[in-house]
């Protein structure tokens, strides 16, 4: 579980209120708090979170907790989705590729042309 009392605790030491934050890391006031108090932040939010209070994500999390899979992001959809990413990022590479070729064709083309 989130250390739900801390965390707010810390917001407000850093001078936000907790709306302020909410929307800082990409939540509505009341999304932000319905998630933190059901211990449903999405990792990115715990990561954003982390970063703006400037503390380790192990920080925010009862102790016990980063033993059991709480604490530990879902790294099957992780898996899946650094396989997609992979796959994005592959095609768009050859859609690069295929782009510089073109460019170079027609730079050649506009070298012929100006002879």
């Amino acid at each position: 579980m989130l250390k739900v009392s801390e965390i707010k605790k810390l917001i407000k030491r850093r001078g936000y209120t907790i709306p302020e934050f909410a929307e800082k890391i990409g939540y509505s006031y009341t999304g932000f708090h319905k998630a933190l108090n059901n211990n449903t932040l999405s990792f990115q939010a715990i990561k954003k979170l982390s970063r703006e209070l400037n503390i380790n994500i192990e920080d925010i999390y009862e102790e016990n907790d980063l033993i059991a899979n709480e604490a530990i992001p879902n790294y099957r959809q992780n898996e899946d989705f650094v396989k997609i990413f992979n796959e994005q990022l592959k095609f768009l590479t050859k859609q690069i590729e295929i782009k510089d070729d073109q460019i170079k064709f027609l730079q050649h083309l506009i070298e012929e042309k100006l002879k």
